[in-house]
């Protein structure tokens, strides 16, 4: 048992020797990162004069600074969930999650470079095509959850109150939900399909404008059925209803990764 105490200690003596040094080494971090000239591209150039990667330079020390005060910030902030996690599934869960969220962060910084453009997020939101597809995905999702938060109340009144339909008609309901797995993967098929008539550098977005259109389509058929006084007509209703939930959370997660 004491052997363990000794490793245990050892190892902890260890990984503060090797992954503290990001926090409390972090100067000695800021001058190598400057050689590898991150940031340096904020910090004014006189004519034709070159810039010593180590020169200081107000621009790029605000973005360090700003690094380390979110590092710390989280640093301190994580502590309450990680003893949640420490408590509740033990040493080897917390050691793996942290393990693996270093080897994360680890092959980022190797595969990041001071050539490297990544759009902002304010880029982003500030973008028509980002509140576009915000308000149509918005839209339709509102729609499902208020089909689905109204079904029982409709069904109660077009059966009159008849506990037996009512109960036929939400298993039926709960049945199609689980279709929506055979459903999936059609919106992909489409996609694909359509990616190879295009040539340009857009062509990934123009496959999914079909994929985009159809879905709308779903949901207008789905909307109108659903307003239909018509107890059989539900059989249809939860048939588009399905569709369309597949092919919109499917179409969104392809667009977000294409756009």
């Amino acid at each position: 048992m004491r052997f363990q105490h000794f490793l245990t200690l050892l190892s902890g003596l260890v990984e503060c020797m090797f992954f503290a040094g990001v926090t409390f080494g972090w100067a000695s971090l800021v001058f190598v990162l400057k050689n590898e000239k991150y940031f340096q591209d904020l910090c004014p150039s006189p004519g034709n004069q070159s810039i010593n990667a180590t020169d200081s330079c107000s621009q790029q020390d605000e973005q360090f600074s700003l690094i380390f005060t979110v590092a710390g910030l989280v640093n301190n902030f994580v502590t309450l969930p990680c003893g949640y996690i420490f408590d509740h599934f033990g040493t080897a869960v917390t050691r793996f999650l942290s393990i693996s969220i270093y080897t994360a962060a680890t092959i980022l910084i190797a595969l990041s470079n001071e050539e490297t453009k990544a759009v902002s997020f304010i880029s982003c939101v500030r973008s028509s095509l980002f509140w576009f597809h915000f308000i149509w995905l918005s839209v339709m999702q509102l729609r499902h959850y208020m089909f689905i938060a109204t079904l029982n109340p409709t069904l109660t009144r077009l059966s009159g109150g008849d506990p037996l339909t009512v109960s036929h008609y939400t298993n039926v309901f709960a049945v199609s939900q689980f279709c929506g797995i055979l459903c999936a993967p059609w919106n992909g098929i489409i996609i694909d399909r359509f990616k190879g008539k295009y040539k340009d550098s857009t062509a990934d977005l123009h496959s999914c404008v079909v994929s985009l259109a159809i879905t709308a389509t779903q949901c207008m058929l789905f909307s109108i059925s659903a307003t239909l006084s018509i107890l059989p007509a539900f059989y249809a209703t939860f048939i588009l209803q399905v569709l369309n939930r597949s092919f919109l959370y499917g179409g969104n997660a392809a667009f977000l990764s294409i756009a």
